[in-house]
């Protein structure tokens, strides 16, 4: 049986792009990956024959029945969206339909969420909520004045004469990636646009996201006036000699924020388990395709099939890492301009990394989106959920969690602990966990956020009854699944 942590999820919902969406059902099709103990999960409409045939957004795909571990049948987000709209809209239910409406935007719908705030106004025009969010959209439909100005200075950081740039409504990007679109060799395939507007596009889903979360829940938060600075390398060593000499720290950073010159820092291939066991089985596959078209082989058919369906797992596994480390690196961009984290404050990593795990879209979530339970995160807290001495409020908040991971794998629980209180903060006491965002805010810039300041900031957002708050945090987490783990129990209560 495969095992869960090497799930790859590619579920459009989750994604934050904009690719058209299954109205009514979503289908996950469980696939192994050739010449591997790996599995991949595709979303896409699933006809089951003498081969698997699967309608993904990429194209076309064909399997034989025996690669196929499982297929799991659920509820698109769009149709869940739609019921609680539609009876939200019979009731005349402003509220309803603007709850609706948060819903789809925490689940990644934005066009759904647009809907639910316009439909809101429709019953009531003074929601005030929806107002809120409606002033909102039509400030930032306007693109940021450019200038250039703007381009010298992100030029300034890397001088690089081959690389271009490219601007998106808030953002601009200097990249040397290929400028032209990737058209995949299945059926019905559509052209992938360029590496560089690709990651724009994702980068304005997880800007409007992170604005509309605060705005939604009447949070006032600084909108940037100037366009956030993107670095995109093609290659990972350019990547890495430039992000060596910033900081030889960050030489095993997938991603990075630089908060001194307030610049993301990315590079566009992915390196982890499943990518690289995808990517080997296509280059093995590739070598069989073209000696089998050379010798004019019955089998060359199927080995094309293969391959091409290689290339689209290839594409999903590299989205999947894009989607992954943008959200995270992104959200620390955001909450250093917008005053909710101020770049000129010395705050302690479990509120910074903690908020980006908590946006960070994770690898084996599937139709969530901000807020998913994020398995790796999980299995981490949970490795240190008995561990009293460093699984308590006291050593997260006074961040000792981080000062004293002395390993990649101690930082590694660290992240998980940092994860797990931000969940339970953000899903159960939302407005003192503002507030105490707001306090790290007020900070001196010069101020040491030793353990006796850090605890005494945290009890004046939060009540100094710290033990009954960790009582209500292990009580939720104890009950914290992943959108996997609900969807495929929900499918086997069917089944029964």
């Amino acid at each position: 049986m495969f095992r869960r942590h090497q799930l790859l999820l590619i579920a459009t919902a989750l994604l934050l792009l904009s690719w058209p969406q299954p109205s009514v059902r979503a289908d996950f099709l469980e696939v192994r990956v050739p010449g591997s103990n790996l599995t991949i999960v595709l979303e896409g409409r699933v006809q089951k024959g003498r081969t698997v045939r699967l309608s993904h957004k990429f194209g076309t795909l064909y399997f034989d029945n025996n690669d196929v571990t499982e297929v799991y049948e659920v509820p698109s987000n769009t149709a869940l969206f739609g019921r609680m709209a539609a009876k939200a809209r019979a009731d005349k239910d402003a509220d309803a339909l603007f709850a609706a409406a948060k819903w789809a935007l925490k689940h990644a719908l934005l066009h759904q969420f647009y809907q639910g705030i316009d439909q809101t106004l429709d019953i009531d025009p003074d929601h005030p909520a929806a107002l809120r969010a409606k002033a909102l959209k039509e400030q930032i439909d306007v693109p940021l004045p450019e200038s250039d100005e703007e381009e010298e200075r992100l030029k300034s950081i890397l001088n690089r004469p081959n690389f271009n740039v490219e601007r998106s409504n808030h953002f601009i990007l200097l990249h040397d990636t290929n400028p032209a679109g990737e058209m995949l060799k299945i059926a019905n395939a559509r052209r992938r646009p360029p590496r560089a507007k690709e990651r724009l596009r994702l980068l304005e889903d997880v800007y409007e996201t992170f604005l509309f979360m605060f705005i939604v829940e009447g949070i006032e938060i600084d909108i940037p006036q100037e366009r956030l600075q993107v670095l995109l390398f093609k290659e990972n060593q350019d990547y890495l000699d430039f992000s060596k000499s910033l900081n030889p720290a960050l030489a095993s950073a997938v991603g990075f924020w630089d908060p001194t010159r307030n610049v993301s820092v990315f590079y566009d291939n992915a390196t982890d388990e499943l990518y690289e066991a995808v990517q080997d089985s296509m280059e093995k596959l590739q070598e069989q395709k073209e000696q089998a078209v050379r010798n004019r082989s019955r089998a060359a058919k199927t080995i094309v099939r293969n391959t091409n369906t290689l290339q689209v797992m290839f594409s999903a596994a590299q989205e999947r890492s894009d989607i992954k480390v943008v959200t995270h690196e992104a959200t620390h961009q955001l909450a250093g301009n917008t005053g909710l984290l101020p770049r000129h404050v010395r705050i302690p990593n479990w509120a910074h990394e903690g908020l980006a795990t908590y946006f960070e879209a994770p690898a084996e979530a599937t139709w969530s989106g901000v807020g998913a339970v994020n398995k790796d995160r999980l299995d981490k807290y949970r490795a240190l959920a008995e561990d009293v001495d460093h699984s308590n409020i006291d050593f997260i908040v006074t961040d000792q969690i981080f000062m004293l991971a002395g390993s990649h794998n101690a930082r590694l629980h660290a992240y998980g602990q940092a994860w797990a209180l931000t969940h339970f903060l953000m899903e159960k006491h939302f407005q003192e966990f503002v507030k105490y965002y707001a306090l790290l805010a007020q900070m001196p810039p010069d101020i040491t956020l030793n353990p006796d300041v850090l605890l005494e900031i945290f009890d004046r957002a939060f009540g100094e009854d710290r033990k009954a708050m960790t009582l209500e945090w292990r009580t939720y987490m104890r009950e914290l699944k992943t959108d996997f783990e609900i969807a495929t129990e929900k499918e086997k209560d069917d089944d029964e």
